[in-house]
This record gives C-alpha cells, structure tokens and sequence, in this order.
C-alpha cells in the first residue's frame, strides 16, 4: 500500500443517539478494563498509527473531555466539534 493511501484521521461520533436509541455519550465513560471506552479508542488510534481524532459530543458536553484527559506521552491531536 502506497504512503498516499494511508488513513491518518478518524471520526469518533459520542453525541445523540446510536442505532438502538442508547445515548452515546453516556457510554463512552462506561469502564472497560478500568479505562474509559472514550479514551480506550483514542490509546487504540493511536497504537493503530491514526495521528489525528475528531470527537463529535453534544455542545457543551464537557465531561466527554474530561474522560480523555491530558496524556504527555499521547503524540495523537484531537479536534472537538460540538453539535
């Protein structure tokens, strides 16, 4: 596969409603193996070579960030873009 068809960049939707009605970003705090799923994604893009993450959360939906947090180590930019 040629560089130019490398994916760098993701979108992570946690705002409205998923498929089954369930409120997307309630889940995305839910515990996985101590770690929150939101940032369980972002550590799993990251690993995955993705340099860059937009997060679409529900305006004002701060908790969401909260949930990434601040990692020094994380070389990974994410852009937030409420709705």
């Amino acid at each position: 596969m040629s560089m130019n068809n490398y994916i760098d960049h993701a979108i992570i939707i946690a705002a409205s409603s998923g498929l089954s009605g369930e409120c997307l970003n309630t889940l995305a705090s839910v515990r996985i193996g101590g770690v929150p799923q939101l940032k369980r994604l972002v550590i799993t893009a990251e690993r995955a070579g993705l340099k860059r993450l937009t997060i679409i959360i529900d305006d004002n939906d701060n908790k969401l960030k909260e949930v990434i947090g601040h990692d020094k180590d994380s070389k990974i930019v994410i852009d937030w873009h409420a709705v």
